[in-house]
């Protein structure tokens, strides 16, 4: 390569960065607006995908309550002052909220929870972008699966009609694979039995659940121990922050995620009354340790007394 083409390639760009840099402001809007489709096409595609990401995704409704810790203090009833006694030897129960948050928490309360609010089964009905949830009123139909036990997986489709007739398909279980058809109806009852490759099933129909067409509802029973796990991470625990006391005690809050919030407000009141359930039979053991204690001190001292009388009457 000769001087004289650098020189010409030189000169080349130093063309081309004056012609760059020379582009006025309208020029480069005109040459914008001369393109315009592209940044419709951009944006259209950008707010499709954002939208059909919104109606894709299940909604998820937050639900909270709160329950007032009362801190132990004194008292001149009777079964307080038992309590005070007990608590002076080997039977104490702490009132700290920090203590009651992980007995909200425990797998029992939990699990507890879990199985009587039978969340070990899902409902599920086709939407037109997502599944959706059917729990309480929305539950056509719910089902007990007598064969198979809670801690274990199954699942089926139920197809219903707004006149009761339905039919049972898709049956599947740990070792049963079957997509046999069993037809069946209500009649007048609200509750009926089917038998099906993966045992009886006990069909209870909600009579306040109005259907306008006939619905195919997909059941799944996950088990257990995966319906606690779950259940666990939807609920949090936290104690309040805020200035708002009552009396002389913590005030715990207590949240959880559902995609149903009929489903939610179930889980709060049942996980409540779970605790105070196990919180009573805590006071209840407690106490009978209390009365145990007492009868064996009174034991001890009666025989001591019973001794000392019949020293004296020997001295005597």
């Amino acid at each position: 390569m000769n001087i004289q083409d650098k020189t010409i390639k030189q000169k080349s760009r130093t063309t081309h960065k004056q012609q760059v840099t020379n582009y006025s402001l309208s020029e480069i809007l005109f040459l914008c607006l001369s393109n315009w489709y592209w940044f419709f096409l951009s944006a259209l595609i950008t707010t499709s995908y954002a939208v059909y990401g919104i109606l894709t995704t299940q909604p998820v409704y937050t639900r909270t309550s709160q329950i007032h810790i009362e801190s132990g203090k004194r008292s001149n009833t009777l079964s307080e002052q038992m309590e005070n006694f007990a608590n002076m030897g080997t039977f104490r129960i702490s009132t700290n909220a920090y203590n009651e948050i992980y007995t909200f928490k425990a797998p029992e309360t939990i699990t507890e929870t879990a199985r009587r609010l039978k969340l070990y089964i899902e409902y599920y009905s086709k939407g037109t972008f997502h599944n959706k949830v059917l729990y309480g009123e929305t539950l056509p139909v719910a089902v007990t699966l007598c064969d198979i036990d809670i801690t274990n997986q199954a699942s089926l489709d139920l197809n219903i009609t707004p006149e009761g007739n339905f039919s049972l398909t898709n049956f599947k279980s740990d070792t049963i694979v079957d997509n046999s058809v069993i037809d069946g109806s209500f009649n007048n009852d609200s509750i009926t039995l089917a038998v099906t490759p993966i045992g009886d099933i006990i069909l209870e129909r909600n009579k306040n659940c109005r259907l306008e067409q006939p619905t195919t509802i997909n059941i799944r029973q996950t088990g257990l121990a995966y319906a606690s796990a779950v259940l666990g991470g939807k609920l949090s625990f936290a104690l309040d922050g805020s200035d708002n006391k009552i009396g002389d005690g913590e005030i715990i809050n207590i949240k959880v995620n559902d995609h149903s919030i009929e489903r939610a407000d179930d889980i709060l009141d049942m996980v409540v009354r779970v605790y105070n359930e196990n919180w009573v039979k805590d006071k209840n053991r407690a106490a009978e340790g209390t009365e145990k204690f007492i009868n064996k001190r009174l034991e001890k001292i009666s025989g001591e007394l019973d001794k000392i009388e019949s020293d004296i009457t020997a001295f005597k």
